[in-house]
């Protein structure tokens, strides 16, 4: 018997001898989301070819294309099978409530999550007998597992878990807190430890979830031959999929300051960039077209036979002694702007207008 295993406790004081297994954290886990079954199309020599027609390559004679942009990109890669007709791969698709309806669905996703689970070296969850029940602890930094009798108890710490910390408070000196197997897993999942080795976009909790679905689903069908209280327990369960998923969404979105900046496409960034440059553009032009108009209203009668450019040195030379509250542009933006109030009568208008500085031709 290891010496450091928690103690498994049968009735009052009989021990178990359960052999714990330890879990593999996403770190040593390489293993990717698996597609759903509608993942892949086949082409069938050009017949959908307009599928492609959204889609373009990430980069020149690169198989991977994108359609879209930002954290709602679609990716996608153009492969041949072993026919030579091409197959367009859909990369993370999520699984619908309807892939788990069909025979083949529901047999598609137990395999994936069966290969999950090995990898993630977790339990298959119904393969445990009825007489046995899932005992779930942290050994140092490694999350483990036993199949252990129904009705066991824990004697073992569980940092992190409020209900444990409670629990202890009430215990008298020497007293060991004894947790029902039940409750061990949601103990273990409480601990800050639990997704610091199980970040949350890793595949297993997906395996986790829908593993606990399918199991409902079975019990649905057991239950229910047809009918329309077998309609309501699937549609019920069709919207608590659609809920999770829409609230996994949500707070990913919400809280997570990086998946914000991912939810602005480049597109869109670009678009409320240009928009907001133009805008301190129009406001900072705004400044200076009030200020200048106003001096040249106040001026203008002393310099009327002046051209632009010596009225605009004249007005920059006000802007550096502080007469002005605005900085005025370049001098051909200046001298469009100029001319335009000029003719809509502004300010009092140069005596001559031929070519600045120089008087009219004369016939």
């Amino acid at each position: 018997m290891d010496d450091d295993a928690p103690r498994v406790l049968i009735g009052r004081e009989d021990e178990f001898d359960a052999e714990w297994h330890e879990t593999r954290t996403a770190v040593e886990t390489t293993l990717k989301m698996p597609p759903p079954p509608g993942a892949e199309l086949s082409l069938n020599n050009g017949e959908y070819g307009w599928l492609l027609d959204d889609f373009k390559q990430v980069r020149s004679r690169s198989d991977r294309l994108v359609m879209g942009k930002g954290f709602d990109q679609v990716g996608a890669h153009l492969n041949a099978d072993a026919d030579g007709v091409q197959v367009l791969q859909l990369m993370y698709q999520q699984w619908e409530f309807a892939d788990f309806q069909s025979v083949e669905g529901r047999a598609e996703a137990s395999d994936a999550i069966n290969t999950i689970f090995q990898a993630y070296n977790f339990p298959s969850f119904g393969n445990a007998s009825q007489k046995l029940a899932l005992a779930w602890v942290w050994r140092s930094e490694a999350l483990c597992w036993a199949y252990v009798p129904k009705g066991a108890r824990i004697a073992a710490h569980f940092p992190g878990d409020p209900l444990y910390t409670i629990a202890r408070a009430i215990l008298t000196e020497g007293e060991t807190f004894q947790k029902p197997v039940s409750d061990t897993w949601g103990s273990v999942k409480s601990n800050p430890k639990f997704y610091e080795h199980f970040p949350p976009g890793a595949p297993i909790h997906w395996a986790l979830a829908v593993s606990a679905l399918l199991r409902s689903l079975e019990v649905v069908r057991e239950t229910f031959e047809s009918g329309s209280a077998r309609d309501f327990v699937l549609d019920s369960l069709r919207a608590s999929y659609d809920a999770g998923a829409v609230s996994a969404e949500f707070v990913a979105r919400r809280f997570a300051s990086h998946v914000e900046r991912w939810d602005q496409t480049q597109e869109i960034r670009q678009l409320k960039g240009k928009f907001e440059g133009q805008l301190r553009r129009e406001e900072a032009e705004a400044r200076w077209y009030g200020a200048a108009i106003s001096w040249l209203e106040e001026n203008m009668p002393t310099m009327r036979n002046l051209g632009i450019e010596k009225i605009y040195n004249a007005i920059i030379e006000a802007q550096r002694n502080g007469e002005l509250s605005a900085s005025l542009p370049g001098y051909e933006h200046f001298r469009n702007k100029f001319v335009e109030w000029e003719d809509e009568g502004r300010f009092m208008a140069r005596s001559r207008k031929g070519k600045p500085g120089r008087p009219p031709k004369k016939s």
